[in-house]
């Protein structure tokens, strides 16, 4: 009876290949996972980095009244991970109320990182682009902003 030889090479080429397999889902798996979890990180960063920029809009125009709400600008929010950039809108008007004039303050700051040359407007984000914008209304009785209601 003639012996068969070269079977178990077979085998172990084919569990070679298979463990090589698993081991590619495996590292891609958790590249992905640690992915997610970065951009869920920078997403916190910049949703705070836009809850600063209205915080400092409300704190300008408290300092400063009614001439501080600036039409647009864009801030540069230090964090140890990187610069965020905001930009702030802020749209004045005027109401009357019982008779007398209320002042209106809407402020949108969108943060985002990382930001376009303009500011938040990046027109070709890549693929790691976050971005988180926040809106919010100042009511100010009268041109004294340590007044307003928030």
């Amino acid at each position: 009876m003639p012996r068969q030889q070269g079977f178990s090479s077979i085998m172990l080429i084919a569990l070679v290949v298979i463990l090589a397999s698993m081991m590619t889902f495996a590292l891609r798996f958790v590249a992905h996972a640690q992915g997610t979890a970065n951009l869920d990180i920078q997403s916190s960063r910049v949703r705070h980095a836009a809850e600063a920029a209205v915080e400092w809009q409300r704190y300008l125009l408290r300092k400063n009244g009614a001439g501080a709400c600036a039409l647009s600008s864009n801030l540069v929010i230090p964090l140890t991970s990187g610069n965020v950039t905001a930009t702030i809108k802020c749209a004045p008007s005027l109401a009357t109320e019982a008779g007398q004039p209320v002042h209106i303050y809407s402020f949108t700051a969108t943060a985002c990182w990382p930001a376009g040359p303009t500011g938040c407007s990046n027109n070709a984000p890549p693929s790691d682009y976050v971005e988180h914008q926040i809106s919010t209304v100042a009511v100010c009785p009268n041109t004294v902003a340590t007044d307003c209601s928030w």
